[in-house]
Formats: C-alpha cells, sequence, structure tokens
C-alpha cells in the first residue's frame, strides 16, 4: 500500500491544479452554454477532494484485485463538471455541444440504461472528455490540455433526485435493498420525475409554437428597402433581435440579455440606429464569415452579428471591446483568435 500512500501524496500536492482546471472546465463549458443561448440551472465544477481520492484509489474489483494500478492516470474524475437544465430537449443539446466541442473517450446514457433493466431511477448523460486542439494556444486554456474529465448532463428534475437519493443512499448508510420502504419510495419518485420531464417538455413544445407563431409577423425592413424605412429606428435589444431575425433566417435567438448587451457596447462605438448598423454591414457577406468560423455547434443571432462586426469594423471592433470591458479578458482571447480564422479565410480588413 505504500506505492498508493504515494499516489495521494503527489495527488495532495497537485491538487491546487486540479482545483484551477476545474475552474476553467466551468468556464468553457459556461460559454458553450451562453453562445449556443440553452437555457440552464446551474454549471458547476470540482476538483476531487484528496479523501475522496484515496478512498477511490484503493477501490478492489469483484476478484479482490485492486482496481487502479496508476490511480493519477486512470480515476477520470479528478476533475469533473454538472450541467444542469430545465428540460430534456436542453440536455439532448447541450450533449450535442458537449460532442462538437470536446474528444470524447467515453459516453453513457445512465437513463437509458435503467429503462433497459425496466426500471425507474437514476437518469443522467456521462462523459469522459478531453479538450479539443481549437482551444490549444489559447491563454488560459493551457491548464486543461491533455487532461481527461468528467461531465455529467441532467434536468432539474433528474437532478433532485440523485442528489436526495444519494445523500441517503451513500452519506445517511441506507444503500439499496437496506430498507424496502426507502427503496419505493425513491421508485415511486423516480416515476414521478420522468413524468414530470414529460410534462415539462410537453410545455416546451407549445411554447416553441407559439414563440414560432409570434415570430412569424410583420419583419422590419432593411435598411435597402425602398423609401428607407427605418428612418431612425433606435438600436435598442428588441430592435436588434428583429433586425438579426431577418439578417440570419434560419439561425436561432440568443439570449435577451446578449442582444442588450451587443447593443449597448454598438453605441459606444457610434452605432445607434438599426440604419447605421445595416450601413456597417452592407459588404459584410455572413455566409463567408460563418464559413471562415466553422462553427462547430448552432451559433445563435449574437455570436453570428459578432462575427460579423470583427469582419467588418477589424482591429477597432477588437480595440473597442477591450476600452469597454476590460474584465473581458477570454472573450478577447477568442476575439483574437477568431481574427487568425477570417485571415487564414482572406476576409480579415484589418
Amino acid at each position: 500500500m505504500e506505492i498508493f500512500a504515494n499516489h495521494v501524496e503527489l495527488y495532495s500536492q497537485r491538487r491546487d491544479l486540479y482545483v484551477k482546471a476545474a475552474k476553467k472546465l466551468r468556464q468553457v463549458l459556461t460559454e458553450c452554454m451562453e453562445e449556443a443561448s440553452i437555457t440552464y440551472l446551474v454549471v458547476k465544477s470540482r476538483a476531487k477532494e484528496v479523501a475522496s481520492f484515496e478512498k477511490k484509489s484503493t477501490k478492489e474489483s469483484a476478484d479482490g484485485s485492486l482496481k487502479y494500478s496508476d490511480p493519477l492516470t486512470e480515476i477520470t474524475d479528478l476533475v469533473a463538471a454538472r450541467i444542469v437544465t430545465y428540460s430534456e430537449a436542453s440536455v439532448e443539446d447541450v450533449c450535442a455541444i458537449i460532442g462538437q466541442k470536446f474528444f470524447l473517450d467515453e459516453s453513457a446514457d445512465k437513463g437509458k440504461e435503467t429503462r433497459d433493466k425496466g426500471e425507474f431511477g437514476y437518469a443522467s448523460k456521462h462523459f469522459v472528455a478531453k479538450l479539443l486542439p481549437t482551444y490549444f494556444g489559447i491563454p488560459g486554456y493551457k491548464i486543461l490540455e491533455d487532461m481527461r474529465f468528467e461531465i455529467q448532463v441532467r434536468t432539474a428534475v433528474q437532478h433532485a433526485w440523485a442528489e436526495y437519493e444519494h445523500s441517503v443512499r451513500y452519506k445517511g448508510g441506507f444503500p439499496k435493498g437496506a430498507n424496502p420502504e426507502i427503496d419505493r419510495g425513491f421508485e415511486a419518485a423516480a416515476v414521478d420525475a420522468e413524468r414530470l420531464d414529460r410534462e415539462f417538455a410537453e410545455i416546451g413544445r407549445v411554447v416553441r409554437e407559439a414563440s414560432s407563431g409570434v415570430s412569424q409577423g410583420e419583419k422590419i425592413p432593411t435598411s435597402s428597402s425602398k423609401g428607407n424605412s427605418f428612418a431612425r429606428t433606435w438600436l435598442t435589444g428588441a430592435s436588434l433581435r428583429s433586425f438579426l431575425e431577418q439578417r440570419y433566417s434560419g439561425v436561432g435567438p440568443s439570449k435577451r440579455m446578449s442582444y442588450d448587451w451587443i447593443s449597448g457596447l454598438l453605441v459606444l462605438h457610434g452605432i445607434d440606429s438599426i440604419e447605421e448598423l445595416s450601413a456597417t454591414l452592407q459588404d459584410v457577406n455572413h455566409e463567408l464569415v460563418a464559413q471562415a468560423m466553422g462553427y462547430s455547434y448552432p451559433a445563435m443571432h449574437v455570436r453570428r452579428l459578432d462575427d460579423d462586426l470583427l469582419q467588418s469594423l477589424g482591429q477597432g471592433w477588437i480595440e473597442r471591446y477591450k476600452r469597454e470591458v476590460p474584465e473581458g479578458k477570454e472573450h478577447l482571447s477568442h476575439l483574437r483568435a477568431r481574427r487568425r480564422m477570417l485571415q487564414n479565410a482572406g476576409l480579415w480588413r484589418g
């Protein structure tokens, strides 16, 4: 056991590094959710506690042999994250993005595994992943290079069931089979949880249909329309969304706060009307910009506009962001990385 004591000591010495990696992973995942405009409850991450590492590193297999010969490389949840959404549809959206943004060593649908047994219970999507080379070279992301980590995705309902079940089973000392009444209670709660997620899914369907009906109303004309009917339509979050719905047909909407954020930045840049914004983007081919970016996930309205402004305004857009949002260092790094993409595609205007 001396070898494993050395592993524990080494992990203890390195844990601060894993804590920093967990924070960076949370940031990456949060950026993915925001850019794809996915509504979520929480994105959490953590580095494994030393005591938990020690316990897991000495875990035995069914035949009595030690499960891990090299715990530091074989244990995959030294850094782990969890994304909790409101609906199963959002879970699927998140999983699609994870599959595009990360290299996946392993993936498992725990809910399907439970259903395949004819049971009700734990439901969550699990991934063992690594950072894609896309992020390599971006300041701050080096800490995640060559590191494996686990990501769990579940609904808020599934999360509530799983957290309480874990608390009772593992922390409370009532493993499955220890108390039939507790077992029946959790199974009944799992049935209700699955039913509740189905009801939320139906509500989401109705909301999408209703929202689609609203968006099919009168379109705001572009500044090149006959008679120039914009005539100083002031730039606000609402007017910007209407403009972008027409500019990027078939592209999904961003979060409401995102429209407010970028419209405020545009006003500071001296673009305070839809008419001026339309003129600024007049020579930008947004389809070519999108090809240059090579989006690995659905890029929504504000992300598409941000990239088009980068192509239109060039370094001036980067400098504006640098002045007005001095705390936004990570986004600034992304803008510079996108600048390289535009340069590689021959679209950069300087």
